[in-house]
């Protein structure tokens, strides 16, 4: 019986240790299988009231685990039991918001020109590899401004629809420029070009001639049409920085008149049409128009003087004045 009751408290010792030992572990409690021994029953049922015991605690942790909410890591509620609850707020700032992300407009992502394209009406003279232009002559006028501007002597060689070349007219100078049609899209582009002159600048310039003046000039000559020429060549040399002679600028002013002269008579051309409309927004104005004909056939009439009174003054001067 001594020897009984001294394994027994072995046993006993070593069941606790086990005890211990499985709490402390993260999968459970461990299990011990101990042999049935008829004499030490109340050891059994002891050891297995505390097997039952374990089994009951890892089974109440295990609900408590899957009962606690689970997050994703950013922020949204994770699938599962749990539920996501929206943050409280006024109806009328929900629908705010709703209508702002629904009026919004797409945003459309354009895609960049790999190559710039010439503007005429644009000032700049800056000449590119990739330039793109619409024609030849398009081209040439691109190279004629940069000229200007740069107080450079251009030539141009071998000059045809699909291609152009040109060059510095100095000798010494390595400035060289190609231009030639693309065959995806028909537009001229520039394909080489030899940036740097070695060249000085000159302000006599072959390429001022006076069409380039009328053109450039055209306002400055229609608000001054008495302009002398030695004015006009001054006027020229501060503003452009070139020297152009006289008989440049006659002719430049010659056609710079003619082209105002032909608006206007195309303008007084219409001087029946206006007089008609007239008569016909007020009735009872008077229009009256006098012309001269010409002593030989076939040329037309040439306008003399106009007379309008429109009723409406004609009423308001007889109202008021008498």
């Amino acid at each position: 019986m001594e020897a009984s009751h001294g394994t027994s408290e072995e046993f006993t010792g070593l069941s606790w240790e086990v005890a211990a030992s499985s709490e402390s572990d993260d999968d459970g409690v461990a299990i011990v299988n101990f042999p049935s021994d008829d004499d030490d029953e109340e050891l059994a049922q002891l050891m297995q009231k505390q097997s039952e015991f374990g089994k009951k605690s890892i089974a109440a942790l295990g609900g408590l685990r899957e009962a606690e909410p689970r997050h994703s890591t950013d922020g949204a509620p994770a699938e599962g039991n749990d539920t996501y609850y929206e943050e409280s707020g006024s109806d009328e700032q929900n629908d705010s918001s709703k209508n702002q992300h629904e009026d919004d407009d797409p945003v459309v992502h354009r895609r960049k020109r790999k190559y710039p394209f010439y503007d005429p009406s644009s000032s700049s003279s800056v000449l590119t590899v990739g330039k793109k232009f619409f024609d030849a002559k398009q081209f040439k006028e691109g190279i004629i401004k940069y000229s200007i501007a740069e107080h450079r002597s251009l030539q141009f060689t071998h000059n045809t629809k699909d291609y152009v070349r040109a060059k510095c007219s100095q000798p010494s100078c390595s400035w060289k420029i190609y231009g030639a049609r693309s065959k995806r899209d028909g537009l001229f582009q520039i394909r080489s070009l030899q940036e740097e002159h070695t060249c000085f600048i000159m302000f006599d310039n072959k390429r001022v001639t006076s069409a380039w003046l009328s053109k450039h000039f055209f306002n400055t000559i229609k608000v001054m049409p008495d302009v002398k020429c030695p004015q006009l060549k001054q006027l020229v040399r501060e503003h452009a920085g070139i020297n152009v002679s006289l008989n440049q600028c006659k002719r430049a002013k010659q056609k710079v008149m003619k082209k105002l002269l032909g608006r206007y008579k195309e303008e007084y051309g219409q001087i029946w049409e206006y007089a008609g409309e007239c008569r016909l927004q007020n009735p009872a104005s008077r229009v009256y128009v006098e012309v001269v004909e010409w002593p030989l056939p076939n040329h037309g009439t040439n306008f003399d003087r106009i007379y309008i009174c429109f009723d409406a003054c004609k009423q308001g001067f007889v109202a008021g004045c008498r």
